[in-house]
């Protein structure tokens, strides 16, 4: 049996957890008037986006050692 490397599960959780903190970063701004709902919405996806990139990255990467 293949056991699971522990990095993705933790790389998951760190994405998680960023995601998490700028959606707080940019709700704030948006109440405060700094930037509209709109552009912290595009923000966000584009974080996402990275995010998404970067975990599959790590996959990839860990595909040889699995």
């Amino acid at each position: 049996m293949v056991k699971k490397a522990k990095t993705v599960p933790n790389v998951y959780k760190e994405a998680f957890e960023s995601v998490v903190l700028r959606g707080q970063s940019l709700a704030i701004r948006c109440i405060e008037g700094e930037i509209s709902y709109e552009d912290a919405f595009i923000e966000l996806i584009d974080d996402l986006t990275s995010v998404e990139m970067a975990i599959e990255t790590v996959k990839k990467e860990e595909e040889p050692y699995g």
